[in-house]
Order: C-alpha cells, then structure tokens, then sequence
C-alpha cells in the first residue's frame, strides 16, 4: 500500500488525472489536494479576505473536482485549477454581496447619470428593479459594479480581485453604469408613472 501511494506521488498532475478519470478512485484527487492545497487557499484569501471562509472554499472546490476531473481536458492542471478556484470565489462574493446589497449606493450615480429621479413610495420597487437590471449587465461589468458600488473596493482592489488589468476595470465600471443607467430608465419611468 506505501509503495502504491508513493508510486502515484511520483506521477505528473496530467498522469494522475488520467488514472482518475480510467479508475474514479478519490486517493488520486487526495495527490492534488496535498499538492495544490496551499496554492488553492491562496487564491481564496486573495479573494475572500477570510482564513475560515478560505478553508472551507478549498474543501468545496477539491469536492467539486471529484466530478469535474471525470470528464474535463486538462493539460495545464495549475492553471486550470487556478481559474476553478477564482471564479468559485468570485461567484461566493456575488451571492454574499446579493445578501448585503444596500442598492442607495447606486441613487446618485444614476441620478447624475441617466436623470433617475427617485421618490421614497418607490423605493423598494426601484431596488427589486435594479437587482433584475444588474443580471442583465455582462459578468465583467456586473462583477466590477458590484465590487466597487456596494462592497466599497477601490479600483485597485477590483483589479486584484478579478484579476482584469486597471483600464479594463474602469471600462467595466463606466460602461456598466452607463449601460445600468439605460436599463432602468425606461422601466422607471412606467413604475412611477411616467410615459
């Protein structure tokens, strides 16, 4: 059994995923673990900015491999593994900002932007609104809205966040509002009234 598990050590990611994917045996997935652990919770601090939230991203997304690796072509595992890892993150801080959102961050911008006025009766309406415009926004540009509106990231956070150079990141952003602006313009105007 010692010599067994020592031979698959010895054995590239690429071999080891390949013997995966012939015998599904998870002790393959636990030679990727010891290997890429560290680099995977790595990533997940960077994103998450929480040791515990970290460890229990890593344990998730190594579960979600036992799957994923069954079918996936991989010939780079270390950079293939690094994109699971971040978009798992990224997709942890859309769901946690979604619990979190106070939409009042978006109220001047709109304002100075597209000429939105809001009105208190209608403020919960234009919220629920807005939640079902920014799905419409591409991922980029909803990502980085997010990030920088509502959980108060400056530009260069979002650039280390996602990993999308400085100018791409405020494109996404202007382009985001400009876009979010126009979504809920229209729509606005028929909630409150106003043809």
């Amino acid at each position: 059994m010692f010599l067994r598990r020592k031979h698959i050590e010895t054995l590239s990611d690429e071999a080891i995923i390949v013997e995966y994917q012939k015998k599904h045996n998870n002790k393959y997935i636990g030679v990727l673990y010891e290997r890429y652990y560290h680099i995977v919770f790595g990533v997940c601090l960077k994103y998450l900015k929480s040791s515990e939230d970290s460890e229990d991203a890593v344990v998730v997304i190594f579960e979600q491999l036992i799957e994923k690796l069954k079918q996936a072509e991989v010939s780079n595992f270390g950079g293939w593994l690094y994109s699971v890892s971040k978009n798992y993150c990224l997709q942890q801080l859309r769901k946690k900002s979604y619990h979190t959102v106070d939409y009042s961050e978006f109220e001047e911008i709109l304002k100075s932007e597209e000429g939105i006025v809001f009105q208190k009766e209608n403020e919960e309406e234009m919220y629920q609104l807005m939640e079902q415009k920014i799905e419409e926004l591409k991922e980029e540009q909803r990502i980085c809205l997010q990030l920088f509106y509502l959980q108060k990231n400056s530009y260069a956070e979002v650039t280390s966040l996602t990993g999308f150079e400085l100018n791409k990141v405020k494109s996404y952003i202007q382009n985001g509002k400009r876009k979010l602006g126009l979504l809920l313009k229209n729509d606005y105007h028929k909630l409150i009234g106003q043809e």
